[in-house]
C-alpha cells in the first residue's frame, strides 16, 4: 500500500495494514507545514502538539470580513434576526446572538465558549456547532459548465 510516497506492507491474510497515524497541520506565512508521525501500535508516547494562539480566528474571520462587505457587522445579530442574503454569493449567512457579540471585538475563544457544549434549540433554527449558519441557495444546485 502507498500513501503519499511512503510504503506500507500488506499482511499475508491479503488485507491492508492498520494505520496508527497522528498528523498536524498549519500555515505559517504563506507556507503549509505538517507534521505526520506513524508510531508502532505498542509506542505508548503522547505525542504534545502545541495549540496556536487565536485558532478560531480563521473560523470566525471571513465570516466577519463577508459581514462587513454587505455593511453588517457581527453586532447586528446580538438581537436576533433571520438570516442574511447575500446576493453576489447566493447564499444566506446567519449568526447566533450569543456567538455574535463576540466576533466584532475577535474575542474569538469567547465567541466557541458561547456554543460549547452546542445549544440544541439552535438547530431548529438550523444553526449548527459554531453558532454560524450558512445556506445555499438555488444556484448552487445549478449543472456547471
Amino acid at each position: 500500500v502507498e500513501t503519499a510516497g511512503l510504503t506500507k506492507p500488506v499482511d499475508q491474510l491479503g488485507g491492508a495494514e492498520h494505520y496508527n497515524v497522528g498528523s498536524f497541520a498549519y500555515f505559517s506565512s504563506d507556507q503549509l507545514r505538517f507534521y505526520w508521525r506513524d508510531p508502532d501500535a505498542s509506542d505508548e508516547e503522547t505525542l504534545e502538539l502545541p495549540e496556536p494562539g487565536n485558532r478560531w480566528r480563521y473560523c470566525f474571520e471571513p465570516l466577519l470580513g463577508l459581514l462587513r462587505s454587505e455593511g453588517l457587522t457581527a453586532s447586528d445579530f446580538i438581537q436576533p434576526r433571520g438570516p442574511v442574503l447575500i446576493k453576489e454569493l447566493d447564499i444566506s449567512v446567519g449568526l447566533d446572538p450569543l456567538v455574535a457579540k463576540h466576533i466584532d471585538d475577535a474575542n474569538w475563544d469567547e465567541a466557541v465558549q458561547a456554543q460549547t457544549p452546542f445549544d440544541k434549540r439552535l438547530s431548529a433554527l438550523g444553526v449548527y456547532d459554531l453558532g454560524v449558519k450558512v445556506e445555499a441557495g438555488p444556484s448552487w444546485s445549478e449543472p456547471r459548465d
